[in-house]
């Protein structure tokens, strides 16, 4: 990774730790806002927003840096990699 690349990845961990923090400190309700968990292996999560629901992100055959390209696009930027569904009311 080219040392252009390893800042503009480093920048983005910076800002989705923003973002979580963000989040998590938001007023609107109580209790858990986002919670991360396994997906297809390798450098993939599930994002669970508990919010707005749950989205895929990351390759499972991609590296880090994609990783964190598409958490960024989803905490940053609003963009959601394939889908994000409402929480099923209880």
């Amino acid at each position: 990774m080219s040392k252009n690349a390893t800042a503009e990845t480093n920048r983005k961990c910076r800002e989705i730790i923003e973002a979580i923090v963000s989040r998590c400190n938001e007023s609107d309700a109580p209790g858990l806002k986002l919670a991360f968990d396994s997906d297809w292996g390798g450098n993939t999560l599930t994002l669970h927003d508990f919010k707005l629901g749950h989205t895929h992100v990351g390759v499972p055959d991609g590296s880090f840096a994609d990783l964190v390209d598409i958490l960024h696009g989803t905490l940053c930027r609003g963009r959601g990699l394939s889908y994000a569904c409402p929480p099923k009311k209880k």
